[in-house]
């Protein structure tokens, strides 16, 4: 690999890591876009994996007084049950998939009615959110467009567990 390629891509990753801190998504999508220009699918996804864990780890950190814990939990028992499930399938998507499931999450998402858009709060969805996004990162290498659509209509927030650091005031 170049180092004009090795250097396309770190200035990916580093405005992707942008896009996604401001707007909140896209950036993953458009990250992973850009690997599989150079990687077969596996190796996009576990480079992808690599670069999103030690983002969200770090954003993770940032926030994790704001956690609502049950519903991570649940959301987290929900992701195992499908990874087993996955991983015992052995299922790889070829460049094809991943592009068309890329291009389509929106649109499918969107197509959804928000009446009937679940809200991560209610009952059993955490873990259903954890199995269908699961399943969705496999196919389609990004789930977090998809996992956000079950959080839009959530209306408590989780109260900080310490007070918040008080801010300079000159």
């Amino acid at each position: 690999m170049s180092i004009l390629t090795l250097a396309l891509l770190a200035i990916t990753i580093l405005v992707s890591s942008f896009i996604s801190g401001v707007f909140g998504m896209a950036g993953g999508m458009i990250l992973l876009g850009v690997l599989l220009n150079y990687f077969d699918v596996p190796s996009a996804m576990i480079l992808f994996s690599i670069i999103q864990f030690s983002a969200n780890a770090w954003r993770a950190f940032q926030w994790r007084d704001y956690v609502l814990w049950p519903i991570f939990l649940a959301y987290g028992f929900g992701a195992s049950v499908a990874f087993v499930a996955m991983y015992a399938i052995a299922f790889v998507p070829n460049k094809v998939m991943v592009y068309l499931s890329l291009g389509m999450m929106p649109f499918v998402i969107e197509a959804l009615p928000r009446s009937m858009r679940p809200n991560i709060e209610w009952r059993g969805v955490p873990f259903v959110t954890g199995v269908l996004t699961t399943v969705v990162q496999v196919l389609a290498g990004v789930g977090g467009l998809f996992s956000t659509s079950f959080f839009r209509r959530a209306c408590s927030i989780a109260k900080p567990q310490t007070p918040p650091r008080p801010r300079c005031s000159h």
